[in-house]
């Protein structure tokens, strides 16, 4: 793996590096309750997910496709999504169970990324079901937030349930086929995410019946 000093200075990675660090402060304003904070983070979120289309716009754009943007843009995603969905989660009651499965999906990519990696010498780059669903969430939670309609914030929380499940079955089928793996390796492969999944479900639906607060 081959990342270059000046590989940092890259706008597309300039602009990574910029969501690492965003959900922080979103963090923050989420904890507040007067009017300035309240329309920082939409104002924020929105940067959020403008940065998150255009590195990869301006990557291919000056011809700045790097190892070093394949790492952060995930890992800026994933930090992002993170600080304000525990954000909205701890301070706005938005429903736990999307950062759950979001968290969920990152660990068997990031797994599988870093088996790929050591084998094969490759990084696994983000795809566009992965973006959509960075944009989803950051949408929802946006919408959240600003109280628009109960029957959008349904939809939109639905849409990022089914996304985290889409973009994570688009991850896995990648990292299986940069495996190069046997027919009857995908069997285990496929059935052992199979059975993880079910019993991460499991104890998902437990939880969200035992704290009466289904879904939603």
């Amino acid at each position: 793996m081959n990342i270059k000093f000046k590989e940092f200075f890259y706008i597309s990675n300039i602009l990574s590096l910029f969501r690492v660090f965003i959900g922080i402060p979103i963090f923050y304003y989420l904890g507040k309750t007067d009017q300035f904070s309240f329309w920082m983070v939409p104002f924020l979120g929105f940067l959020a997910i403008i940065s998150d289309y255009y590195d990869g716009y301006f990557s291919r754009k000056f011809n700045q496709v790097t190892e070093l943007g394949k790492i952060i843009d995930p890992i800026a995603d994933k930090i992002c999504s993170f600080f304000v969905l525990f954000g909205i989660i701890v301070h706005r009651g938005y429903p736990a169970g999307v950062l759950f499965l979001l968290i969920y999906r990152d660990i068997l990519i990031t797994i599988f990324g870093y088996i790929i990696s050591k084998k094969e010498g490759k990084v696994v780059s983000s795809i566009f079901l992965g973006k959509l669903n960075t944009t989803l969430i950051g949408l929802s939670a946006m919408l959240f937030v600003l109280k628009t309609s109960s029957i959008i914030d349904i939809t939109l929380i639905l849409a990022c349930y089914i996304s985290v499940f889409v973009s994570g079955l688009a991850y896995l089928r990648i990292g299986e086929d940069m495996l190069n793996l046997s027919a009857k390796g995908k069997i285990f492969f496929r059935g052992g995410i199979l059975v993880i999944t079910l019993l991460v479900l499991i104890v998902f639906v437990y939880l969200e019946l035992l704290s009466k607060n289904f879904m939603f």
